[in-house]
Order: structure tokens, then C-alpha cells, then sequence
């Protein structure tokens, strides 16, 4: 029996992951593992993880069909009920290894941990200092605003482009001002308050 750390299974945008989920939690030797769509995925191919490939498009993955590890299945094949048989056969000549850490399926999340933070606290300095000069929050009440701040957003990114790092008036950086600007026009947009 090959032994493996992993299961990561790889699917289309358009398959439904629930009853996939309900499937692999039913399988008890199934340890760890992780569904991504297809499209996101751009992780390596582990020798200790056994990948499973639900797709319509079965010649995008022969790069990979070396892999001992990868099997295929072609989605346009799976008749109604069928999917729970075909992926039993395919996991169970594999044992998974014993977990040395507890499992916590957070695929398809929004990964915080990317954001440079430090970054971010100096862009929530430049708020602060709007707030104490304007009050809370008084951005999203001025008028003409695509204008005004797509105006302020350039003169911070032409200022620092022009070699000035710091906003003389704020003493923080004129990019962190840039992007503080490119919030509130975000925030407009997606409220749909754009002018016309």
C-alpha cells in the first residue's frame, strides 16, 4: 500500500464542492485534505501528496500525467451517483500517513497573512491623521469626489516620483497618501457612486 501525507484535489470552476467534501470526510482513511479550483492552483506536484484532477479539459494536465501520484477524471464521464464509487477505488490503495498537527480546511479563503502589515498600519496612520483634521470618515461626503481624489492620489504618486518620499504636512509616506486616495475611489465604485 503507498503511503502519503495528503490528498489535494484539484477541480473546474463550475463543479460543486459540497458533495465532494461530504464524500471525503466519509472516507476514513483519509487524513488531510484540500480542494482548489483548477484555474488557482499553482502549487508543485509532492511525490507525498496524491492528487485527484476533476476536469472537462483532460488534455491541460499532461504535464503532470507522469506523476504516480495524479490520477484524472474526466467530469464529462461521471454518470448521477457515481463520483463517491470512482473516487473510493482511486484512495483506497493509498494510506495516509498520521497527522503529526490537526487539519484545518481553509482552502478558497482569503489568505490575511499576505497583506505586508506594516505596511498597511502606515496607510491607517494617514487615516487617522484625516480624521483628526476632517472627522471620521468625512471622505465620503465630499462632492465631485472622483476628481478630487483620483487628482490627490496622482499629486502623492507624482511627489514621490519625483524622488519626495514624505507628505511635508503628514510626515508619512506620499505612497501610503496614494493608496489612501485609491480606497476612496474603490469605495465609491463598489457603492456605485461614480460620477457621470
Amino acid at each position: 500500500m503507498n503511503k502519503i501525507n495528503k490528498l489535494l484535489v484539484l477541480v473546474d470552476d463550475d463543479y460543486q464542492t459540497v458533495e465532494l467534501r461530504n464524500y471525503l470526510d466519509d472516507f476514513k482513511n483519509v487524513k488531510d485534505y484540500s480542494i482548489y479550483n483548477y484555474n488557482d492552483y499553482s502549487g508543485d506536484y509532492w511525490l507525498d501528496t496524491l492528487f485527484i484532477i476533476i476536469t472537462k479539459r483532460i488534455g491541460v494536465v499532461n504535464d503532470v500525467k507522469n506523476h504516480s501520484n495524479i490520477v484524472t477524471i474526466n467530469e464529462n464521464d461521471i454518470k448521477n451517483d457515481e463520483l463517491y464509487n470512482i473516487l473510493l477505488d482511486i484512495i483506497k490503495p493509498f494510506e495516509f500517513n498520521q497527522l503529526k498537527s490537526g487539519i484545518k480546511n481553509d482552502e478558497n479563503k482569503l489568505r490575511w497573512s499576505l497583506l505586508p502589515i506594516k505596511q498597511v498600519e502606515t496607510v491607517v496612520k494617514v487615516l487617522q491623521k484625516g480624521s483628526i483634521k476632517y472627522s471620521d470618515d468625512n471622505w465620503q461626503k465630499v462632492d465631485n469626489f472622483e476628481n478630487r481624489y483620483y487628482d490627490a492620489m496622482m499629486r502623492h504618486l507624482t511627489s514621490w516620483k519625483n524622488g519626495e518620499r514624505l507628505d511635508p504636512e503628514t510626515k508619512l509616506p506620499h505612497l501610503a497618501h496614494a493608496i489612501c486616495n485609491g480606497l476612496f475611489l474603490m469605495w465609491f465604485d463598489d457603492n456605485k457612486k461614480v460620477n457621470k
